[in-house]
């Protein structure tokens, strides 16, 4: 028996999201609804044919089926109609709106920062209000850091624009290691998912047989001052905290070196991950 499976792309997808759109064709007559529904139903193919790659790309999983595409195309719908058509010359009415907003806010200052007339009955002054309520938040305020102290954290001659982070995957395991660097971090407790690690040169290989999750050894990041830009030799591995990769779980990268092209490496999937549970 031979049965006939359609391709399943793009074209696919949108031709099947297109057969029921005459019904919402008709739900407007005004000129600007086409191509708004065009620009729906494109999207929600591009949606669409994203699926395939699972949640990579979105913060949580989700199908957008027919009913979010509905939803979609009321929502902008509603807001068409919203709208006046006899409104003209709409930028210069917001624009007129803002400035006498402005000028209003303005006025208001400068009117509430005029002294205020001491009454028979002896109330407060607006300038005594003020000088109270500055005296009792000077007084909340905690001390001054020590000036001196944060100057010896900086590197001398060091810019924040020039400063960028470099990794170096050590040998050692972190029973190994029992002293701090004299600057930067070790981070352990790493588990290298897609490829395996030559402990030896400390680049990526083939990932090894029946292993998923290989643990990295202690990786030690500090910070150097340049301007040269990154090696485009070395492939940005990206860490996640748990084995569902979306934007959430992100991290921040590490730079392996590596004897193939980093592209390799990102069609592989090769990632960092803090938890595999």
């Amino acid at each position: 028996m031979v049965q006939f499976k359609p391709i399943h792309n793009t074209h696919h997808d949108y031709l099947f999201v297109v057969e029921s759109i005459q019904d919402f064709l008709d739900y407007s007559s005004q000129p600007q609804w086409p191509p708004l529904l065009y620009a729906v139903a494109f999207l929600h193919t591009i949606v669409q044919e994203r699926r395939k790659f699972g949640p990579l790309g979105w913060n949580v999983p989700y199908e957008f089926n027919q009913a979010d595409f509905a939803a979609s195309v009321q929502f902008v719908q509603n807001h068409l109609d919203d709208m006046d058509p006899k409104k003209v010359n709409m930028a210069y009415t917001i624009t007129y709106k803002y400035q006498i907003n402005t000028a209003n806010g303005i006025l208001d200052t400068i009117l509430n920062v005029q002294p205020k007339e001491g009454g028979s009955q002896g109330g407060e002054t607006r300038e005594t209000v003020v000088y109270r309520l500055a005296q009792d938040m000077l007084e909340k305020l905690p001390q001054q850091y020590n000036t001196f102290e944060e100057v010896t954290r900086a590197h001398r001659g060091w810019a924040l624009d020039s400063v960028v982070l470099q990794n170096l995957v050590t040998r050692h395991n972190k029973e190994e290691i029992h002293d701090n660097p004299p600057e930067g971090v070790y981070v352990h407790g790493l588990f290298l998912e897609g490829a395996s690690l030559d402990r030896r040169t400390g680049k990526l290989i083939e990932s090894k047989s029946k292993v998923l999750y290989e643990q990295m050894p202690v990786i030690y990041i500090y910070a150097i001052n340049t301007t040269a830009g990154k090696d485009p030799k070395l492939y940005e591995c990206p860490i996640y905290r748990k084995p569902q990769r979306t934007d959430q779980k992100y991290v921040g990268s590490i730079d392996f070196e590596t004897d193939n092209n980093p592209r390799h490496w990102t069609l592989r999937g090769v990632a960092l991950l803090c938890d595999i549970k």
